[in-house]
């Protein structure tokens, strides 16, 4: 008689765990944290420079994302210092919540700044604007323009299609819309990058954004049209990126 090996069971309570383990692994990845630089164009013309981040902060599951924006050039003596915006958030049970906005611009132009306090307890965001101040209900999934990105690259990294995506604007919601538009290989700094393009549309504008993402690099966008009509104003193209693969 044939004496048969077998793997011990594993007991139930110890699967859970397992399963539970290997699901706060899974989230602990979905936020790529990354440094990118892009060129600045208006209308044909380079303006300057916007460094885009997220960095892990102290706490547990809290991140950053940044914006900095650096003009150059004789827009330079209109705008001699960076313009920052930096969003505070986290994740927790396989969703963003953005939790403080700021942007800055650092030229000390107070009327310029912008601040949202995200009180989730109470489901309402306050956004101070220069001395104006107002106040929005909020509901699970809203974000700001920040954590939008952030978002749309975890979607995407997860195999859902982006979008639609609510944001909050001052004393009210706006929703932001993705049309896919195909798969395009773009010409970068760092060689030709296979990309994801897509149509940003905010309901009731005529602006629109086409964005090209690269699923190798965890959907980064590589490059952005921004549009008014048939007419492309401003664009912005990947220059360089720490933090995630290539």
């Amino acid at each position: 008689m044939n004496a048969r090996l077998s793997l011990p069971k594993i007991p139930l309570i110890l699967s859970i765990t397992l399963i539970n383990c290997v699901n706060i692994c899974i989230a602990e990845e979905a936020i790529k944290t990354y440094h990118a630089m892009y060129q600045v164009e208006i209308r044909g013309k380079i303006i300057g420079t916007s460094e885009l981040s997220v960095q892990s902060r102290p706490d547990e599951n809290a991140y950053r994302f940044t914006s900095k924006t650096t003009a150059r050039g004789m827009l330079r003596l209109l705008q001699p210092s960076p313009i920052l915006e930096h969003t505070d958030f986290i994740y927790e049970k396989n969703r963003i919540r953005p939790t403080e906005f700021w942007s800055q611009n650092t030229n000390g132009e107070e009327k310029n700044n912008l601040h949202i306090v995200f009180n989730w307890d109470r489901g309402i965001a306050t956004t101070t604007e220069g001395k104006a101040t107002s106040v929005v209900e909020i509901r699970d999934n809203v974000l700001n323009r920040g954590s939008m990105q952030v978002t749309m690259m975890r979607d995407l990294s997860r195999g859902v299609e982006p979008g639609p995506y609510v944001l909050v604007d001052g004393d009210s919601l706006k929703t932001y819309r993705y049309t896919y538009e195909g798969e395009t290989t773009q010409e970068t700094p760092l060689g030709a990058i296979t990309t994801r393009e897509y149509t940003q549309q905010r309901d009731n504008s005529t602006r629109q954004t086409s964005i090209w993402l690269a699923p190798k690099l965890s959907y980064l966008p590589v490059r952005m049209e921004q549009k008014r009509g048939s007419k492309t104003r401003t664009t912005f193209t990947l220059q360089s990126v720490k933090g995630l693969k290539k």
